[in-house]
C-alpha cells in the first residue's frame, strides 16, 4: 500500500524535520504517530486523534487516518466536523507536508488522498460495516513511514499483537508499542488490564571479541491505571462515541483550559495514551523540565511496573506514574537463560563448587545483565569493581562492568551498581586521566547519556577540564545516522555548556606531552563527524568561532570539515562565516 501511495518528497521533509530541532531528552525530533486500527466494536470516543493531537504539543505527529468504515465517527469525520472552522485536511498532500510542519507540530495524513487507489473499495467497506483486512493495514501504510521514529499502535484483537509488532519490525522500526486493551480495545484500556508489547533496539555482540551490533527486541508487558497513578472507569463512562459533531465539540472541550474536571473519566482515557506516547518517543528521557509557566524545572523519578525507572516532567505529576521503558524483571528461568547464552554455568554451582566468581568476567556478562543476575552474583561473593582481565591493555586494567555499561547499558543496571558500591574514582592518584579505558564521565557522553552522566557527577566522578573536554568530544563527535543518537548527543552537548559551563572556543591541551591529546574546540570536534550539523548549529549560536584553529595550529572547524568531506557541517559553517562577514561590512 505503501508503495501505491501517493509518494512524499522524503529529502525535503527530512530536512524540514532537522531544521525543527525538536530533539529532546531521547526524544531524535522525528515523526510520531499514534494510530488504532478501529473496528473493536465498542464505539469509543476518538481517542487516538484527541491523543495524538495533545501529544503534539511536544512531538511532531503524522497522524495517518481516514472515515469511519465500522464506527460513527473516524479521525477525519471528526476534525472535518470542527465548529466553526473546520480543519481542511484535503490542503495536506505530498507537495504541501513539508510546509505544514514548518510552521506546526501536527499534520494528519488523509488516506483517501495519499492512497488515491481505496476510493475502490471506500464504498464497500462502508456498506460492510464490520471489520476488514484494511483495518489491519491501514496503520501499517503511513506514508510517512521512514521518517516516523515512534509509534504507538492500538490492535483490536490480543492475538495478533505479537504479529503486529513482528510485522513492524519487518518494516524497519526500532521504536514502537503495540497495544490491546484485555476488552479487545485498541487503545491503552482505562478500565483494565492493557497488553503491550514494545519494540526496543539494545546492543549485541557476537562474541567478546567482535564489534557490538544493534538488535531490536520485543518485549512483552501489561499496564494497568493504577500505573499512571489513576482509577480505572468503566468503559460505559466513556462511550459509546458519538456522532462527528458530538465528538468534535468533546474534542474542543478537552482542549481547552478547565473545562472538564481533572477526575474526568475520558480526560484520564486520552492522558494514559498521551503518557504512553511519550514515554515510547523518549522525550520523557530529558532532565530538565522546561514547560512553560508554572513549571518548577524539577524531574520527578518513578517506576513503572516492569521495574526500570523514567524520568517525568511536570505533566507526569497529573499523569501519574508513567509506563515502563521496556526492561522486564527476569524470572528465575529467564536468569538461567542468560546464564546459558552468556556459556557459563549458574552462579550457584559455582559456588556449590568452589569456583572462584571472579571468573566471571565484566564482558562475559554485560549483554546478558540483568539485576536478579546482579543480585545472585553479589550474593555469592562477586566483585562489582573487578577489571576485565581480558580486555586490559598496556596503560592499565581492564574495564569494569560499571565502564562496559556506561556508554548504552541500561540505566536501571548503572543505578544498581551505584547504589551497590560500584566506584566512579578508578584512578585515585590521577582522577583526572585513568588508566586503561576512557573516564565514566567521557563514556556517558560518547552515548548521549544526560542522566547517567548527571548520576556519575552525584556520585563523585572527578570533572577537571580534560574530563570535561574529553566528554564534549566524545558527544560532538559521536558520528551516527541514527537520528535518535543525534538527539541524545546534542542533549549531551547542551548539558555540558549550559548546566556545567564549558568553554565552546577552549583548546583541549594536555601540557605534559608534546602534543594536545585532542584536535580542539568542540567544533573542531563536530567538523570531522557526519550527523551532528544540529550540534554545529548550536554552538555557533553559543558564540563558537569557526575560525579557531586545533591544537596543532594547522586546521580549523572549516577546513577540517573540508578535510573529512563533511559536507553538511561543512555548508553550516560557510554559512556563518557569511553572516560573521556581512555584520563585519555593515559595522
Amino acid at each position: 500500500m505503501r508503495l501505491a501511495s501517493a509518494q512524499l518528497d522524503v529529502e525535503a521533509l527530512r530536512a524540514t524535520i532537522r531544521a525543527r530541532h525538536m530533539s529532546s531528552g531521547n526524544y531524535n525530533g522525528a515523526l510520531c504517530d499514534l494510530v488504532g486500527t478501529g473496528g473493536d466494536g465498542h464505539q469509543t470516543f476518538n481517542v487516538s486523534t484527541t491523543a495524538a493531537i495533545v501529544a503534539s504539543s511536544f512531538l511532531l505527529v503524522a497522524k495517518h487516518g481516514a472515515k469511519a468504515s465500522s464506527s460513527k465517527s473516524g479521525a477525519a469525520d471528526l476534525l472535518q466536523a470542527i465548529a466553526p472552522k473546520a480543519a481542511k485536511i484535503e490542503n495536506i498532500h505530498p507537495g504541501t507536508i513539508s510546509k505544514v510542519f514548518e510552521k506546526g507540530n501536527f499534520a494528519f495524513l488523509f488516506a483517501s488522498t495519499f492512497h488515491p487507489g481505496m476510493k475502490h473499495v471506500a464504498g464497500v467497506r462502508k456498506d460492510l460495516g464490520i471489520k476488514t483486512i484494511f483495518n489491519i493495514l491501514g496503520p501499517l501504510a503511513n506514508p510517512a513511514h521512514q521518517l516516523v521514529g515512534a509509534g504507538m499502535y492500538g490492535v483490536a484483537n490480543r492475538g495478533i499483537g505479537r504479529m503486529y509488532a513482528e510485522a513492524l519490525k519487518l518494516m524497519g522500526s526500532k521504536n514502537a508499542m503495540v497495544v490491546c486493551g484485555a476488552e479487545d480495545l485498541d487503545e491503552i484500556s482505562v478500565a483494565g488490564v492493557t497488553f503491550c508489547w514494545r519494540l526496543k533496539e539494545r546492543q549485541v555482540r557476537e562474541d567478546e571479541n567482535a564489534p557490538p551490533q544493534m538488535s531490536v527486541d520485543i518485549v512483552e508487558f501489561q499496564l494497568e491505571p493504577k500505573d499512571f497513578g489513576l482509577p480505572r472507569h468503566e468503559l460505559n463512562q466513556v462511550m459509546p462515541g458519538g456522532t462527528p459533531q458530538e465528538n468534535a465539540h468533546m474534542l474542543m472541550k478537552l482542549l481547552t483550559p478547565n473545562e472538564l474536571p481533572e477526575d474526568d473519566p475520558l480526560l484520564h482515557f486520552i492522558l494514559i495514551n498521551v503518557a504512553a506516547l511519550f514515554v515510547v518517543s523518549g522525550i520523557c528521557g530529558e532532565d530538565i523540565s522546561n514547560m512553560g509557566e508554572g513549571d518548577s524545572g524539577e524531574m520527578d523519578m518513578a517506576v513503572g511496573p516492569d521495574g526500570v525507572y523514567n524520568h517525568f516532567t511536570t505533566l507526569s505529576r497529573l499523569i501519574g506514574t508513567l509506563l515502563a521503558d521496556g526492561f522486564q524483571t527476569t524470572t528465575v528461568p529467564e536468569l538461567a537463560a542468560a546464564l546459558s547464552a552468556a556459556e557459563m554455568e549458574s552462579p550457584q554451582s559455582l559456588a556449590q563448587n568452589r569456583t572462584p566468581l571472579d571468573a566471571i568476567r565484566p564482558s562475559m556478562i554485560c549483554d546478558h545483565i540483568s539485576i536478579p543476575l546482579l543480585e545472585v552474583l553479589v550474593a555469592h561473593g562477586w566483585d562489582v569493581n573487578q577489571p576485565d582481565p581480558v580486555l586490559s591493555n598496556t596503560t592499565g586494567p581492564g574495564p569494569t562492568l560499571l565502564k562496559l555499561l556506561c556508554r548504552h547499558g541500561d540505566e536501571a543496571l548503572i543505578d544498581w551498581l551505584l547504589a551497590h558500591g560500584a566506584t566512579v574514582v578508578m584512578d585515585a592518584t590521577n582522577p583526572e586521566d585513568p588508566l586503561g579505558y576512557p573516564p565514566l564521565l567521557q563514556l556517558a557522553a560518547e552515548g548521549g547519556r544526560v542522566g547517567v552522566f548527571r548520576k556519575l557527577l552525584d556520585r563523585g566522578a572527578p570533572l577537571g577540564p580534560r574530563v570535561l573536554h574529553g566528554a564534549a568530544e566524545c558527544a560532538a563527535a559521536s558520528e551516527t545516522e541514527d537520528a535518535g543518537a543525534q538527539g541524545r548527543h546534542m542533549s549531551m552537548v547542551r548539558y555540558l555548556v549550559e548546566k556545567l559551563a564549558l568553554d565552546v572556543n577552549a583548546l583541549d591541551t594536555q601540557p605534559q606531552q608534546p602534543q594536545p591529546n585532542h584536535w580542539g574546540t568542540p567544533l573542531c570536534y563536530v567538523a570531522r563527524q557526519r550527523g551532528s550539523a544540529a550540534v554545529a548549529r548550536y554552538l555557533l549560536a553559543r558564540g563558537a568561532d569557526p575560525g579557531v584553529k586545533d591544537g596543532w595550529g594547522y586546521h580549523d572547524a572549516v577546513s577540517l570539515a573540508r578535510l573529512f568531506k563533511n559536507h553538511e557541517v561543512l555548508e553550516v559553517l560557510l554559512n556563518a562565516l557569511g553572516e560573521q562577514q556581512q555584520q563585519q561590512k555593515h559595522v
